[in-house]
């Protein structure tokens, strides 16, 4: 497996949860989608 790759994921996937745990605080769209966003640059 590609280490960078890998490094991505795990980075995108703890972005995910930290947006999730906090998206009862934050209403924002855009933070959720910025981890597939991230991916699409790469």
């Amino acid at each position: 497996m590609n280490m960078k790759k890998a490094i991505i994921v795990i980075a995108s996937t703890a972005i995910a949860f930290y947006t999730i745990k906090n998206r009862k605080n934050k209403h924002n769209k855009n933070d959720l989608y910025y981890p597939y966003t991230l991916l699409k640059k790469k």
